[in-house]
């Protein structure tokens, strides 16, 4: 299962940055376009948490991701 430190390793290795007031801990809820996250990013980051998990997301499917709290609900 899923936890925010996986999830956080997993925008590390995608080379994901946030704003350094943004805490992905405190904002599990806020839209990805919200915290900056494009669609390269989210591909990315869904390409490292498949890589960590050797769980895969179709493609189609990741539209259906719009939080941080969705993947550690729905992954």
């Amino acid at each position: 299962m899923l936890n925010i430190d996986i999830v956080m390793d997993a925008m590390n290795a995608a080379g994901i940055s946030l704003e350094s007031d943004i805490s992905i801990e405190d904002n599990q809820n806020i839209g990805f376009e919200e915290l900056g996250l494009d669609s390269l990013d989210l591909f990315n980051l869904f390409l490292e948490l498949e890589n960590i998990t050797d769980r895969a997301v179709p493609d189609d499917e990741i539209d259906n991701f719009k939080t941080i709290s969705d993947i550690l609900t729905k992954y």
